[in-house]
């Protein structure tokens, strides 16, 4: 109802008495409809929001942000909604209805389902009203203005008759409705929250645009959750807050006071709103956000922050500089950053406008009402003593967002002049740049003394261009009055919302946030063997790609649709059990002096951040938590849905991270690092050193590199198709994890020694999922994966991955290019094939690629012991073990020295893989030969390929494109078939 034109006042449980009002609610106008009508009457308390107060961009909205309250309302209204000991179950449903409606109000009604599906038996009526509203606005003490009133409404339903006449359609209702019944602390009180499309006009277009609405407000919305995700908030033209008593009839005989309903009425809204605790907060903290979008953003992108997103989603991208992406690629261009603090505090940022100066961190404070010189908004951390330290500036007087860091930290320094307080209470942050042209920002409590500074200032100019691994470990000695959990690098050159900032953390201090659930036993209270479960977001494009299978109650509780983001155990490739945590005694101790008192505390829908254990662990796993804090700081995000910590994939990639951790003691000198890279030798893709991979990736392989992947493909594609199961031997950094995807592969474990291979398997699986650059999304792809960081050539392997939870008996077993490796002894042979034979189920198959050994040996013969080409592209050398190259090839130990493509001028060593003896090994086993498959011959070895298969592995076009040279190296390689 529109607001009426009686004077605001403020609400209170004096103010109201019903027959002051209006005399109608002394029962006559309930006997009137009564008699006339013959129905039940329902006395309505309601609270709307019309279509001005909710929609962005409209000039008359005077109220700022309102969606923010009614989403709060139905939060609340849904949490307080609980079965209790002493009262029936609490039912929620949810009503979609379409009505055709006709001015005489005949209606033709159609319900749907969650999936905007027509329910069968839709109801078909025709209905008769006689309401009286009695309306008042009210300022609640939230700040915001709703129409509050009474309504008396009397309605009487009949069968429709065939009069009813499409063509005299005069109005279409899309409701999305929710229903809540018996609220334990108010019985009697049932709270409806809809939300409403209405339209009128010519019934084709009416059609057209009911199946559009329908589809916005009811696609995928089966609870009050999903609903709150869901986009249909911004297309309603109608958002309704209603609560109806339903204590006792209304009919003449049994009258209820309209004074007791205005008495409870109100109240039971504020409990809904939650005003006592953060109803105020919450709107005025979204309309800040609100704020600050719209001054950096375009219209349609500050939209989103309206009423549905945070603080969190209004910044820049940060990610955690792990050793891979130090060793790859930012050492090499370290020069373009700047180093900051990372300080132990929570972020916030400022607002400075018309409307004062405002701050929204954790919660909101309206520092000054005094709007100043110019207006500003900064970006920081709010430290716990109450200090301000800001690290960007993305306005003063206009947008400065694309400006360079070194200006926006100039203008940040004019914005915290402007911002009252005591003395520092309100500083920029110091940025050392790491090209060692200065700093900026910073106050006297990073060099406690005038000599320190002066002393420092006299080092830097005599010192401008010291390397940024000094500058980055000076920095990291410096104390500080504040505490910091690391360092920061942004970019100096960048604009703000395109630039990737990088923060690194000592090992000690690397956490992630999780979403706290109770586990099995559904107890989440703090007491030391309580045991819960860590839940990160999840987009439903990931959990479907990542086809993760989540335990069997969260399966049963979230049966139905998903909302786009939402919670999910925290399940990692390399430990699928990580999301399963027992509170130590430590971390009771830690959370009692967080809360004081525990005894009624819940971690339920906490946001706690988790440290690591110092590995290594004794069970075997990658890794281990502990409790570090609760994110308070979250707590409005969490209220609003749709926040739970960490998403999965910056979760697994910090679990990864911490691991394997990047050290101070890695930030080291590199000029013969420069050196290498000046001469070509090296690619700023270079890894550590350790590794095949690490090296540059030479142009001059490209066409051999592409023949040998498309026969790879031809594999792949033959013998890896939709099979429920792989198992992947010496992965590498999961070069081959595109094909396993695209092949249709349901469960993949994926087995290396080396923790940066499994570190980069990790990544790819996510580049898979999102794609990256040039690289795809694979699409379709449902293959839940897992990863194993282990040793092949030490016993018990099986045993482990069992451990792990490794199923066995796979369908398909691969080992790309890597079998050499165990090549060198009878021991290491039979260490293999055990591997071999306790995974592989009957009917399988075992796949692998390597050197031909005695191809490679007749070319060494040929050749005096070395084949090199005259270019030096390639190069292979005898080893032994004999000084002259025999003419048979050993069982094992046969070894050579090779340049490879991706190695760069270094020969690697390796042993000669012996099919014959394999083969023989094999058989005893069970796993007989099937096919050899040369990657160079013109036809196919075996009639296991078909005969339609006859060409080369690779394509005839990409194998003419190679060079003479070429084709003998490609013609050295076989793929081998095995079948059990």
């Amino acid at each position: 109802m529109p607001p009426s034109k009686t004077k605001s006042k403020k609400l209170a449980k004096t103010d109201f008495d019903a027959t002051a009002i209006d005399p109608y609610f002394d029962g006559k106008l309930a006997d009137h409809v009564a008699k006339t009508v013959g129905g039940n009457v329902d006395l309505e308390v309601e609270v709307r929001i019309l279509a001005d107060d909710a929609i962005p961009g409209i000039p008359q909205v005077k109220n700022g942000i309102l969606k923010p309250d009614v989403i709060t309302i139905v939060k609340n209204a849904l949490a307080r909604c609980v079965e209790t000991a002493d009262s029936k179950t609490t039912v929620m449903r949810v009503q979609n209805t379409v009505n055709w409606m006709t001015k005489d109000y005949k209606v033709l009604q159609k319900t749907f389902d969650g999936d905007a599906n027509p329910i069968e038996g839709s109801v078909t009526y025709q209905k008769s009203r006689i309401n009286k509203d009695v309306g008042m606005d009210v300022i609640f003490p939230c700040g915001q203005p709703h129409s509050f009133g009474m309504k008396l409404d009397a309605q009487i339903e009949k069968p429709l008759t065939n009069e009813f006449n499409r063509a005299n359609i005069d109005t279409v209702r899309v409701r999305s409705r929710f229903v809540f019944e018996h609220h334990p602390m108010f019985p009697g009180w049932r709270i409806d929250v809809s939300r409403t499309y209405t339209t009128s006009g010519n019934i084709r277009v009416l059609v057209q645009q009911v199946k559009h609405y329908t589809n916005l407000m009811f696609k995928g919305c089966h609870t009050v959750e999903q609903a709150l995700m869901s986009d249909a908030w911004n297309h309603a033209i109608q958002i309704e807050v209603e609560m109806e008593w339903m204590g006792e009839s209304m009919n003449p005989k049994m009258r209820i006071g309209a004074h007791e309903a205005f008495t409870n009425g109100p109240l039971l809204l504020q409990k809904w709103m939650n005003i006592d605790a953060a109803g105020s907060n919450n709107a005025e903290f979204q309309e800040t956000v609100f704020d600050i979008a719209s001054n950096v953003m375009s219209a349609g992108r500050a939209a989103r922050f309206e009423s549905a997103l945070g603080l969190k989603s209004l910044g820049v991208q940060v990610v955690d500089l792990s050793r891979r992406e130090y060793f790859t690629d930012w050492r090499f261009r370290a020069e373009e950053f700047a180093i900051t603090d990372k300080a132990d505090g929570d972020r916030a940022m400022i607002i400075g406008d018309s409307k004062g100066i405002r701050m929204v961190g954790a919660g909101f404070t309206q520092i000054s009402d005094d709007a100043p010189p110019k207006p500003f908004i900064l970006d920081g951390e709010l430290l716990d003593d109450g200090r301000y330290l800001a690290f960007d500036c993305l306005m003063l007087g206009t947008a400065c967002i694309d400006e360079p860091l070194r200006d926006r930290l100039t203008a940040a320094q004019v914005a915290v002049s402007m911002i009252p307080g005591k003395r520092n209470q309100y500083y920029v942050k110091e940025f050392v740049f790491l090209d060692g042209s200065g700093s900026i920002g910073g106050v006297s409590a990073v060099a406690s003394s005038k000599k320190q500074t002066a002393a420092a200032s006299k080092e830097k100019k005599q010192s401008p261009q010291l390397p940024f691994d000094v500058i980055v470990k000076d920095f990291c000695k410096r104390k500080r009055d504040f505490d910091t959990d690391g360092v920061v690098f942004t970019p100096v050159a960048v604009s703000y919302f395109k630039m990737t900032v990088y923060k690194w953390k000592p090992p000690s201090h690397i956490s992630v946030d999780f979403f706290i659930a109770p586990g099995e036993d559904g107890e989440d209270s703090i007491a030391v063997g309580t045991k819960l479960w860590l839940m990160s977001g999840v987009t439903q494009e990931a959990f479907a790609k990542m086809a993760l299978r989540p335990p069997r109650r969260w399966t049963a509780d979230n049966s139905r649709d998903l909302p786009a983001y939402f919670a999910v155990p925290f399940m990692p490739s390399i430990q699928p059990t990580a999301y399963q945590y027992e509170l130590t005694a430590n971390d009771v101790k830690l959370l009692k002096k967080h809360f004081g008192s525990v005894g009624d505390v819940s971690l339920n829908k906490q946001i706690v951040e988790m440290g690591f254990i110092e590995g290594p662990h004794d069970d075997g796993s990658a890794f281990k938590f502990r409790v570090m804090r609760i994110r308070e700081d979250r707590a409005n995000e969490v209220a609003r849905g749709g926040y739970f910590g960490n998403d999965f994939r910056i979760a697994e990639l910090t679990c990864m991270s911490a691991a394997n951790p990047l050290t101070i003691d890695d930030f080291r000198p590199i000029e013969d690092v420069e050196r290498r890279v000046a001469t070509g030798a090296l690619s700023k893709n270079a890894a550590t050193g350790a590794g095949y991979f690490s090296v540059v990736d030479n142009q001059d392989f490209k066409a051999v590199r592409s023949y040998n992947s498309t026969a790879k493909q031809t594999i792949f594609g033959r013998f890896m198709h939709r099979k429920p199961s792989g198992l992947d031997l010496a992965s590498g950094q999961g070069q081959d994890l595109q094909r396993w995807a695209s092949a249709g592969v349901r469960h993949l474990t994926m087995i290396d020694r080396d923790p940066q291979g499994i570190y980069e398997i990790i990544n790819r699986k996510y580049t898979l999922i999102r794609g990256k650059g040039k690289i795809k999304a694979v699409e379709g792809m449902k293959m839940n994966l897992r990863v194993a960081q282990m040793d092949l050539s030490s016993r018990g392997i099986v045993r482990d991955l069992i451990q792990m939870g490794f199923s066995q008996n796979v369908e398909i077993l691969h080992c790309g290019l890597a079998i050499h490796y165990f090549a060198g002894s009878a021991d290491s042979v039979q260490k293999f094939i055990d591997i071999v034979d306790q995974t592989l189920a009957p009917g399988g198959w075992f796949v692998f690629s390597s050197f031909d050994g005695q191809r490679v040996l007749d070319l060494l013969r040929e050749n005096d012991g070395v084949w090199a080409t005259s270019d030096g592209k390639y190069r292979i050398e005898w080893v032994g073990p004999t000084a002259a190259v025999p003419k048979t090839l050993p069982k094992t130990g046969a070894k050579i020295r090779a340049k490879l493509p991706f190695s760069g001028d270094e020969l690697y060593e390796e042993y000669l893989f012996n099919i014959d003896y394999w083969t023989e090994m094999l058989q005893k086993r069970k796993i007989n030969r099937s096919a050899v498959l040369p990657f160079g011959e013109s036809e196919a070895t075996r009639a296991f390929v078909g005969k339609k298969d006859t060409a080369t592995l690779g394509k005839p076009e990409i194998w003419n494109k190679l060079s003479h040279d070429d084709k003998i190296f490609a013609g050295l390689y076989s793929y081998y078939v095995f079948l059990r």
